[in-house]
């Protein structure tokens, strides 16, 4: 088993939870709700009252405006 600090230290690099680097957890990270500012916490409000269906165009939405900007700044 890895000390604190080398799990701590993984967790950075790795970009991931030390739970999802201890496989115990399926979420790569974990994001603290005291970190999200207003307008993250509002877009999370409205994602949890869409439906199944509506979600995913939410996601698809987000992902291809993601995609746009990374062309833009090429």
């Amino acid at each position: 088993m890895p000390s604190v600090s080398t799990l701590i230290k993984l967790s950075s690099i790795l970009d991931a939870s030390m739970d999802y680097i201890m496989m115990k957890s399926d979420t790569r990270n974990i994001i603290e709700v005291q970190s999200l500012s207003d307008s993250e916490t509002r877009l999370l409000g409205f994602y949890k009252r869409l439906n199944s269906s509506g979600k995913e165009k939410a996601l698809s939405y987000i992902e291809g405006l993601n995609d746009g900007l990374r062309s833009y700044h090429k």
